[in-house]
């Protein structure tokens, strides 16, 4: 009887399902995650890399379940691993299966194989809540101390890019590296882009060809940049914009991105950032605004978050919020939380658009579901205070919960005001002064503040006028301005 032939794995790409797309591919593993959480994750492996992505929801009938991840695993050229406080409790199908597996550690019939013998697939874990610290020592000890991503990091989307960069490099790329060593190792005389490629194999590695060699790497590939090789001068001028395997050097990076031919919406961003701060380059708004206004011609949906950006706080332009607006709405049809996020605000506060707490409502909600703490405490706000969405004193705390969970001090210190009023939890004074030291821990003013009114009235902590003055300082030295009026009235 002849075999059975083994099916192909279908995967997402960015124009939709395919099989057999020959692009490098992502297994996306999982574990009791909400689907907006997967479609946050997968969406952003889209958004930063031209590649695959198979999800075990995107099963298309295996016999076997088993046999189906094995083959999903083994075909991959990474693992992305989502994480919540769930994922890795004892004896779950994703510690026992689907990271032995990708670590090489077992083959399909769950037999162990030998150190020797293993060909482990890359692990890159994303995180997606605040974990406990007890889950952040199972993380350590289940993926051998690998730095996850977090998805609440300002840098997310840029370290993702450049995660996948580097693991998921393209069969183009490795067949040059292949024939630069072959050169290089017959001794003859390299070409300014055989010595990147050369550069480029030294910096990753690259099984059975060449071993890595970070510095070794990097000095070759930034020779063949300042030789006028523009793949040498992206990828260095990435390099020293990272700090990846050289020391960070915002001036040489803005350098180089400018001498490369920029056809790289992200490179043409970063080097808007570097002109809008002065980073490495004397400050010009208007090459900021340049290099900006091009990167989003190109789609790229952060630049036009920075344009919108600068409109709305009228930063090197004349404040306009209505055209804010037009560029967070594109930026926000692109997928970007934070535009959605300032969209909202806009819409909340009738600023370049008619006043619409629902529409407000609408973007908060799709941010909030993306991720973004700043939407989840605005979301939870509207349900305090009733505006677009009916009053619910449970489901502002729900949100307030969930902000403050990514580390969002606002939200921390709501959910105080809401445990001194009772408003959605019972009333407790002790939690609402542990609240407030959470938030007062992170810089937030208005925390400070009301844990001065808690030491000055004895509220969920023995009166102190000592201490209600201490915090009192504190916020009116952030600029709190109920603060200072206290201050003044209790000095007399």
């Amino acid at each position: 009887m002849p075999a059975m032939a083994e099916k192909k794995i279908k995967v997402h790409t960015r124009y939709g399902k395919h099989d057999g797309t020959g692009k490098p591919y992502v297994f996306l593993s999982h574990r009791k995650v909400d689907n907006s959480f997967i479609d946050r994750v997968e969406g952003d492996l889209l958004r930063a890399f031209d590649c695959g992505v198979w999800c075990d929801r995107d099963s298309i009938g295996f016999d076997k379940w088993d046999t189906e991840i094995d083959r999903a695993v083994r075909a991959a050229n990474l693992m992305v691993l989502i994480v919540t406080n769930n994922t890795f409790e004892m004896g779950c199908y994703v510690v026992e299966r689907e990271i032995p597996l990708a670590q090489g550690k077992i083959d399909i019939n769950g037999n162990h194989i030998p150190e020797g013998q293993r060909h482990p697939v890359p692990i890159l874990p994303i995180v997606v809540e605040q974990l406990t610290p007890e889950t952040e020592q199972q993380m350590n000890d289940n993926l051998n101390r690998i730095n996850p991503l977090r998805t609440d990091s300002e840098r997310y989307m840029q370290d993702l890019k450049k995660w996948l960069d580097d693991i998921l490099m393209s069969k183009t790329d490795e067949d040059n590296i292949r024939l630069a060593v072959k050169k290089f190792e017959s001794g003859d005389k390299l070409s300014i882009d055989e010595g990147y490629y050369l550069g480029l194999g030294y910096l990753n590695g690259l099984s059975g060809v060449i071993e890595k060699d970070e510095k070794v790497g990097a000095d070759k590939i930034i020779g063949a940049a300042y030789s006028g090789f523009s793949a040498a001068q992206l990828k260095a001028g990435n390099m020293f914009y990272y700090g990846d395997g050289v020391e960070q050097d915002y001036k040489r990076a803005a350098e180089l991105y400018e001498k490369a031919a920029l056809k790289d919406s992200a490179v043409m961003c970063n080097l808007g950032w570097l002109y809008e701060k002065g980073e490495g380059v004397r400050q010009d708004y208007g090459k900021a605004i340049v290099f900006y206004a091009k990167a989003a011609e190109l789609g790229n949906a952060k630049a036009m978050y920075n344009l919108g950006l600068l409109y709305d706080n009228g930063e090197c332009v004349r404040q306009d919020y209505q055209i804010a607006a037009e560029w967070y709405s594109k930026s926000a049809a692109l997928g970007n939380s934070d535009a959605m996020r300032n969209l909202g605000a806009l819409y909340y506060n009738g600023q370049g658009v008619s006043q619409d707490h629902q529409k407000a409502a609408d973007w908060w909600r799709k941010a909030a579901e993306l991720g973004n703490s700043n939407a989840m405490n605005s979301f939870g706000v509207l349900y305090y205070n009733g505006q677009g969405v009916p009053q619910d004193y449970e489901k502002a705390t729900e949100w307030w919960r969930k902000a403050a969970a990514l580390g969002n001090f606002s939200a921390m210190n709501h959910l105080g005001y809401s445990y001194k009023y009772g408003k959605g939890v019972p009333q407790d004074y002790g939690k609402a002064i542990e609240w407030y030291k959470k938030a007062a821990a992170l810089g937030n003013s208005s925390a400070m503040n009301n844990l001065g009114y808690s030491y000055k009235h004895g509220q969920g902590v023995p009166q102190d006028y000592g201490k209600a003055i201490e915090w009192y300082e504190k916020a009116a030295a952030l600029g709190n301005s109920s603060a200072k009026e206290q201050l003044k009235k209790m000095r007399g």
